[in-house]
């Protein structure tokens, strides 16, 4: 069994000074969302074995302050396709994952993030806002035979709720 784990990176400050999109910053609820989800998720006892990141500004922060809140002990892996990603470039980064890695986690963007989860919920919408979290349960033992199918979810956490 494999887990995945989606997450929407957190709230940004779209009145802050920055030059392009890509360097958009968190505001200082999305800095707090972020690590509340990280800390959410080890409460639950769902740490990931790989983290695979956005490279803009508010993923990668998300990112980092996800890890401050959660136990997960190794680095960020920055994929610089997932700035403008698609479920295509999920599905091809998924299936190359390592087979060592149990629970991987992936944080991008709308609408790329909440298309993946719709998909993967059984084409069931589901809405993904900032730092939202859902977590796949991938009845596999590879990542290779990651499907659509084969996905079950189990959690889905929005930090409002918490």
């Amino acid at each position: 069994m494999k887990y995945l784990i989606l997450m929407r990176h957190a709230k940004s400050d779209w009145n802050a000074e920055y030059s392009s999109d890509f360097e958009r910053p968190l505001k200082k609820r999305g800095k707090k969302d972020a690590e509340k989800m990280g800390k959410f998720l080890k409460n639950l006892g769902i740490v990931p074995d790989l983290i695979l990141s956005s490279p803009a500004k508010r993923a990668k922060k998300t990112a980092k302050l996800f890890v401050k809140g959660s136990e997960y002990q190794k680095d960020i892996v920055f994929v610089d396709d997932f700035y403008m990603g698609s479920c295509n470039i999920f599905f091809n980064t998924i299936m190359t994952t390592p087979e060592q890695v149990e629970y991987l986690m992936l944080v991008g963007h709308n609408f790329a993030i909440e298309e993946m989860a719709t998909l993967l919920n059984n084409d069931r919408y589901l809405s993904m806002p900032t730092a939202t979290i859902a977590v796949f349960e991938v009845d596999a033992d590879l990542w290779n035979n990651f499907s659509i199918k084969n996905c079950n979810l189990l959690h889905y956490l929005k930090p409002k709720e918490l």
